[in-house]
């Protein structure tokens, strides 16, 4: 497995662990092969997210049509569809809730940027041996949820653009106030009722900032963060 799906609202569609193992490969190893490129997740972040935005799933010709959105080494999501089918079911819809191991198939839609993710793949250069060794420190403690400040700790000044860079990985969730950057410092504003609000929610924050540790460690520029308060 190349562990680059998320999902989200798991409760919610009940999807099986043997059919997200089989979607990681499966669907891992077609991205692969369309962007030429065997070692993509190693090099790149592309994460596939499942449940963040609804996935209306529909029944067509034998097959299970559903909406994604994978996330770009940019930060960016790109919205397109996969399918899955197997022989094994005869009601299609309840594949995502089986064991299906060997069971069934998994597809890229049409509508796969393939020629705009394939632009992401640059030639790798080489790192110098203080690049490879430096690491963000990373301190993360949600208990202000659902109001969190981000603060940027630096090894080398930020450029604005660079900030805007990583302004734009908290601000690609659309339902969160993003506020601009103030020295090194932002403010994040779940718009949740900080007196009202549920485990799930809680989950999806909780997952959300994974997902942005993850996109910050793989900007191109990492090595000028020396951490990241988030608090």
């Amino acid at each position: 497995m190349e562990d680059w799906v998320s999902y989200f609202n798991e409760e919610k569609y009940n999807f099986s662990d043997s059919f997200k193992r089989e979607l990681d490969i499966q669907l891992g190893s077609q991205l692969k092969k369309n962007l030429q490129y065997e070692n993509l997740f190693k090099d790149y972040f592309f994460n596939l997210f499942i449940g963040m935005k609804e996935v209306n799933m529909v029944e067509s010709d034998n097959h299970i049509y559903a909406d994604v959105e994978i996330i770009t080494p940019d930060s960016q999501g790109r919205a397109f569809t996969i399918a899955w089918t197997s022989d094994s079911f005869e009601d299609k819809m309840k594949i995502h809730k089986s064991e299906t191991e060997g069971k069934v198939q998994f597809f890229f839609c049409t509508d796969l940027p393939t020629e705009e993710l394939k632009n992401y793949i640059k030639p790798k250069k080489k790192k110098d041996t203080s690049e490879q060794n430096n690491k963000i420190e990373f301190d993360v403690d949600l208990t202000t949820f659902p109001d969190l400040a981000i603060s940027i700790g630096e090894n080398k000044k930020l450029t604005d653009d660079e900030k805007r860079e990583i302004r734009n990985v908290f601000a690609r969730n659309s339902d969160i106030y993003v506020s601009e950057f103030s020295e090194n410092l932002i403010m994040l504003d779940f718009q949740i009722d900080s007196l009202n609000f549920g485990v799930e929610e809680f989950k999806i924050a909780e997952a959300f900032i994974s997902e942005c540790v993850a996109l910050i460690e793989s900007l191109p520029f990492s090595t000028k963060i020396k951490s990241v308060k988030i608090a």
